[in-house]
């Protein structure tokens, strides 16, 4: 997949020393190699996702044992430096390093929570910082809680941040058509994965369509899919 630009490299280790808009850009290499493997597409996790995966279940602090030190390593441990992943122990779902390591970026925009009860959301519509998570090597415990909330520019770097990648299951044409969803225009030349990441989409680039295989890209916006052919 290139070069790693990681400050701490080994090959167990976490990646870090990346942005988010780094991090679409090897989501949309990976999903371009790997669609078929996955069978769908690899994205980031949403906010809420991630911190579903990682309580699993857990209502403390800390997943797990409900200790930071059995389960991430943090300021207090971490010898000023990333470990290698599996080095504590997982949450009950078998997720590990949820605490601590690296902090995780997520897809949604950073901003405040909605008033009311929610399912699956999104984040903000908008915003100038990318929602972190997960606390690392380089905070203190407090920052490493399941709760709490961290976030940059897309475009910040830093020895510790990293990700983590979830994959939504691929959707069939025929069911979103059937569902009536609207078409999304895109003009030949236009640049599919920076529009994508503008839009919070999933860019696919082989779909069937009646029969034919042409190049679309399909936009998600909160439940509901959009999809137009590329000419």
């Amino acid at each position: 997949m290139g070069s790693n630009p990681s400050h701490f490299k080994g090959a167990s280790r976490p990646v870090e020393n990346v942005s988010w808009d780094d991090c679409q850009d090897f989501i949309a290499k990976v999903n371009r190699e790997t669609r078929r493997q996955l069978g769908g597409d690899a994205r980031l996790p949403t906010e809420a996702e991630w911190e579903y995966a990682c309580r699993a279940g857990s209502k403390g602090r800390y997943a797990g044992t409900g200790e930071l030190n059995d389960m991430g390593w943090y300021y207090d441990n971490s010898e000023s430096k990333t470990h290698e992943v599996k080095g504590k122990k997982a949450n009950a779902w078998g997720f590990y390093d949820m605490h601590g390591n690296v902090w995780e970026w997520c897809q949604d925009w950073y901003g405040f929570y909605p008033s009311g009860a929610v399912t699956d959301p999104t984040g903000s519509a908008s915003g100038v910082s990318r929602v972190l998570r997960g606390g690392s090597w380089f905070n203190g415990a407090r920052n490493c809680r399941s709760a709490d909330r961290g976030g940059s520019g897309p475009g910040y770097r830093h020895g510790s941040c990293g990700f983590r990648l979830a994959c939504s299951e691929a959707v069939p044409f025929a069911q979103v058509a059937e569902e009536g969803y609207k078409w999304y225009t895109v003009r030949p030349g236009d640049c599919l994965s920076k529009i994508a990441h503008q839009h919070l989409m999933s860019v696919k680039e082989l779909v069937e369509i009646n029969g034919l295989t042409q190049k679309v890209v399909v936009v998600r916006i909160g439940q509901k899919l959009k999809v137009k052919a590329v000419k």
